[in-house]
């Protein structure tokens, strides 16, 4: 029977699955390639006493996923509603938050997650909760009235996108930010934002 580390068995498989799902992130940070092996051999486990907590890479990779989403929807959704009724104040705090996330590699594992082969209930769920803050920005732009909105959310998406590109390069945070902003800001101007 294998020794636990905690004072319960309960304690002791949180314990593991937190340092799961820690050796997985830093695995997706430093490389951006995931497997049970990779993660088993992190953690100090055999590859088939990972299997008693997770049934493969897929539940690491949401793991990871899912373990940093709240936050980062948190910190949007606070942003947002802190920038009150002024619907471009909304989208600079939607577009300012998003790439604060992404500052110092918080983000890196999401092009390990886009590439990785996930269930579709996993890939589902994650998409759940991006549409989630996305819907801020839908609901901004609904209230500016903005010509071609669903055109526009796609700029602002392929915006950020090309920011946490930047950010991921190690390129300076506060250039990057001020940058796009100004760059959803010609978006918005262009297509009629009132």
């Amino acid at each position: 029977m294998p020794s636990i580390t905690g004072p319960t068995v309960r304690e002791h498989r949180a314990s593991m699955e937190s340092a799961l799902i820690d050796a997985s992130e830093e695995l997706l940070l430093e490389s951006g390639r995931l497997t049970v092996a990779l993660v088993a051999q992190r953690v100090g486990l055999s590859r088939n006493g990972m299997y008693k907590y997770v049934n493969g890479p897929d539940d690491l990779i949401e793991a990871v996923a899912t373990r940093h989403l709240p936050e980062w929807v948190g910190a949007v959704s606070s942003a947002v509603a802190e920038a009150g009724e002024d619907a471009r104040a909304r989208i600079r705090a939607y577009v300012r938050v998003n790439l604060e996330q992404a500052v110092g590699g918080r983000h890196a594992w999401r092009a390990a997650l886009a590439s990785a082969s996930l269930s579709p209930q996993a890939r589902a769920r994650i998409a759940a909760r991006h549409a989630e803050v996305e819907s801020l920005v839908r609901a901004a732009l609904d209230d500016l009235r903005v010509g071609d909105a669903d055109l526009v959310r796609s700029a602002i998406g392929a915006l950020l996108s090309a920011g946490v590109s930047a950010l991921d390069r190690g390129e300076a945070p506060e250039r990057i930010i001020a940058f796009t902003i100004d760059a959803v800001e010609s978006v918005l101007a262009c297509r009629g934002g009132a």
